[in-house]
C-alpha cells in the first residue's frame, strides 16, 4: 500500500507529466483537416523523473531528482537554460514574480521551502530557508494571494497562513485545525480539499476566509 507520501509524489508526478505535454505541444503545428479537427505533433521533450512542474512567461521550472530545472519555453522545442541543486526533491515548485517557493523533502524534513531568486532565470540562486509547520509532516500544496502564502500540510492542524513579504524568511501566522490535501486561493478566501488519501473521513473543499491572515475561519 503506498503511503500518503508516495501517494502525494505519485499525484505530483501525474500533474507534472500533464503540464509538460502541454508544454511540450504549446506551440506545436496545428493543421486543419476534414471535419475540423487538429493534429498534434510532438516536437520534443526533456527526460528525467519529473515530481512537479510550473511555468511563468517563457519559463518552465521542473522538479527534476533534487534539482529544479529551468526550461525555456519560448519556442516550439524546450530547451534547458539553468538547473539549481537542492538537499532533497522538490515536490513543489511555485513561481512569483521574481521569487520562486521549492518545497522539497529531505530525509525526515518533508516540511521545507525555500525561496528562489528568478528575476534572472538563467542564474536562479536560493534566498532563504525555512521549515513550515510541525517536522515529518508533509507539505501538499501552497498557493500565493497577496503578501501571504497558503500551505495544505499533513496533520490535523494542516492548513496554514504563511507570512511572505520577506524574501529572507517565512513564517505561519495563522492555522486551522483541517486535514488539508491541497489548496487554491484568490482574493481573501482560500479553498482547501480535505479529507484522508486511504479511508478516514470523506474528501471536501472547503472554503477559507483568509481575511484576517492571523485568524481565518
Amino acid at each position: 500500500m503506498m503511503t500518503n507520501g508516495s501517494m502525494a509524489r505519485f499525484a505530483a508526478f501525474t500533474l507534472a507529466l500533464v503540464t509538460i505535454f502541454v508544454l511540450l505541444v504549446r506551440f506545436a503545428p496545428t493543421t486543419s483537416a476534414v471535419g475540423g479537427t487538429l493534429s498534434v505533433e510532438n516536437v520534443g521533450h526533456l527526460g528525467g523523473w519529473v515530481n512537479t512542474a510550473a511555468v511563468q512567461g517563457n519559463y518552465a521550472y521542473l522538479g527534476q531528482g533534487q534539482t529544479v530545472t529551468v526550461v525555456d519555453a519560448s519556442t516550439s522545442l524546450p530547451t534547458q537554460a539553468a538547473s539549481l541543486g537542492f538537499p532533497g526533491e522538490p515536490g513543489i515548485v511555485l513561481p512569483n514574480g521574481d521569487i520562486t517557493y521549492v518545497a522539497y523533502a529531505f530525509g525526515d524534513l518533508v516540511n521545507v521551502v525555500e525561496q528562489v531568486d528568478i528575476s534572472n532565470p538563467l542564474n536562479p540562486t536560493r534566498t532563504s530557508s525555512s521549515t513550515i509547520g510541525q517536522a515529518g509532516k508533509t507539505i501538499y500544496g501552497m498557493d500565493l494571494t497577496g503578501s501571504h502564502m497558503v500551505v495544505a500540510q499533513e496533520g490535523s492542524n494542516g492548513f496554514k497562513v504563511v507570512d511572505n513579504s520577506s524574501t529572507s524568511s517565512l513564517s505561519v501566522v495563522g492555522t486551522l485545525p483541517l486535514t488539508a490535501l491541497d489548496v487554491f486561493a484568490t482574493g481573501t478566501h482560500a479553498y482547501v480539499v480535505t479529507g484522508e488519501f486511504f479511508g478516514g473521513e470523506s474528501n471536501e473543499l472547503v472554503v477559507v476566509d483568509i481575511s484576517n491572515p492571523t485568524s481565518p475561519s
